[in-house]
This record gives structure tokens, C-alpha cells and sequence, in this order.
């Protein structure tokens, strides 16, 4: 499973619609067993939220089996983990 990215451009009444869905590695990945997998998903959720937020979108990112939002606005980019209080 990939992260999904939710947005809407800034500063409109818009509803928050799925707007991306990075294409990462699968289960069977090779790369999965030595934590790589959570990396590139990361990654190429990164590089797609840059280019949103170059666009003026705000939104979220939500990981697999994760309900963590990680937000993300034009300003500032997405914390994955979150970080503890």
C-alpha cells in the first residue's frame, strides 16, 4: 500500500479531496525487510508534497496502517513520525 496526500489550494472553501497517491514499493520488496520500504514511501511522499506546496496546497499525508495526518501547508512540509510532546 502507498501514503495517500489530501489537499486544497490555499485560501479556498474547496473541500479536502485525495489528490495523490505516490507509487512506492509493495510487500514483496526486497527492500522492505531492512526498513528501506518505509523510507522510499516517505520520500516519495516528500517530493510529491514539495510540489504541491510550490503550488500553494495545504492538506495532509496519510501512511499504511497509520491514522496519523501529517499535515502539511505552503510553508512548512509534513513531520513523519510526528513528534511527541
Amino acid at each position: 500500500m502507498n501514503p495517500k496526500i489530501f489537499g486544497r489550494k490555499v485560501g479556498t472553501n474547496d473541500a479536502v479531496t485525495q489528490l495523490v497517491t505516490p507509487r512506492g514499493g509493495s510487500n514483496d520488496d526486497p527492500n522492505a525487510a531492512a526498513g528501506m520500504l518505509v523510507d522510499h514511501l516517505v520520500e516519495s511522499a516528500r517530493a510529491a508534497v514539495t510540489h504541491l506546496r510550490e503550488g500553494g496546497y495545504e492538506g495532509y499525508v496519510v501512511f499504511p496502517g497509520d491514522p496519523t495526518h501529517y499535515g502539511f501547508t505552503p510553508e512548512a512540509d509534513f513531520v513523519y513520525p510526528a513528534a511527541a510532546d
